[in-house]
């Protein structure tokens, strides 16, 4: 059995974890799986109760710290991988560095660069291109990231590509729930994800259940909002099991996504797939995902009165609002489901 070393600097919750999730759980009858993470991680913890044999380090403190760089030379000689499939721009570039004449793959999951001041932006270019030339293959889960790295010329010629869109586990036993006025954010509280954009739409949907998911370092920020607001409506849940958010899901009416930037989110497809409409602002790969007024809402401006007014307009317009349930449902099952990932990742590993 083939073994392959997986490596993803964060192994909190998010986009990046729950992809690597389910390469470890899909996958693991046809691969022999090492793991390198964040210390103590969702993702090092869920790993153990798979049986991945782990291996832990701090990654967040320099791009340029050799101690990082020295393990991974050392993990990479324990575990003695056919192939290594790193995960993001700081694992990317940290293992490039300890490169060993391993077969590579790097999967891109989302651009931060673009946003990033002038300096760290040229800095990630050049990090990025490095990347490539070290890599055999690059996964890219959007087509809007394939695009950012043909504008900015990050391929390296050597270096192949592909698209494949996350997937997700397509449970079948879906319960149709009533339609209440129930508005959720699910999301880290960090900038990227604008949870303070999310509660100036709040403001503006006062007659509705208001509902946050997710901690971060915004916090203390968002619960300052939401006092000065005087948003009696919202109700705080905090950071959440995976497991925890899917259950909440089908409660809410309306699923908004406030973020700064994406690559291809897992959320609006676990929703869509549960039969809560999403609106979101279109940026990254959520257009790939959503087709505006067919299986979701799509603002093209961040305006919290815009948002505001997709969301009264799911509950004004009812046949609107099933039309998108439905919909929404079918484009996940033909486009976003984990079997396609998976299979398609398989093919990149046989190639590589």
């Amino acid at each position: 059995m083939k073994r392959v070393l997986l490596i993803i600097a964060d192994g909190n919750p998010g986009g990046g974890t729950t992809h690597v999730l389910e390469i470890l759980r899909g996958l693991s009858s046809q691969y022999e799986f090492g793991l390198v993470t964040q210390s103590n991680s969702y993702l090092f913890h869920e790993a153990n109760q798979i049986g991945i044999a782990r291996y832990s380090t701090y990654f967040f403190t320099s791009r340029l710290d050799l101690r990082i760089v020295r393990k991974l030379k050392n993990f990479h000689d324990d575990f003695q991988p056919d192939l290594v499939h790193v995960h993001g721009a700081r694992a990317g570039w940290l293992f490039s560095l300890a490169h060993r004449q391993s077969h590579i793959i790097y999967t891109v999951h989302g651009y931060h660069f673009v946003h990033k001041p002038f300096i760290q932006y040229c800095a990630s270019i050049l990090i990025e291109r490095f990347i490539s030339k070290q890599v055999k293959e690059e996964i890219f889960v959007s087509r809007f990231d394939a695009e950012i790295a043909r504008k900015h010329s990050l391929l390296a010629e050597t270096t192949s590509w592909s698209v494949i869109h996350n997937g997700i586990a397509l449970v079948e036993e879906i319960e149709t729930k009533a339609h209440t006025k129930h508005v959720g954010f699910v999301g880290r509280l960090v900038p990227d994800k604008d949870p303070l954009l999310f509660l100036d739409v709040a403001s503006r949907l006062r007659d509705f259940q208001i509902t946050m998911i997710g901690g971060g370092e915004l916090e203390r920020a968002v619960n300052e909002k939401i006092l000065g607001y005087n948003l009696t409506n919202v109700h705080m849940l905090g950071t959440l099991h995976h497991n925890q958010v899917l259950e909440e899901l089908p409660k809410f009416s309306v699923v908004i996504i406030t973020s700064r930037w994406e690559g291809l989110p897992y959320l609006p497809m676990e929703a869509m797939w549960r039969q809560v409409p999403v609106v979101a602002i279109n940026v990254g790969g959520i257009g790939e995902i959503i087709e505006n007024e067919e299986s979701g809402l799509l603002v093209n401006n961040r305006s919290a009165d815009e948002l505001a007014r997709a969301v009264r307009r799911l509950e004004q317009e009812p046949g609107l609002r099933e039309q998108i349930v439905q919909q929404g449902r079918v484009r996940v099952k033909e486009l976003f489901s984990s079997t396609q990932m998976l299979g398609k990742i398989q093919g990149v590993y046989e190639r590589a």
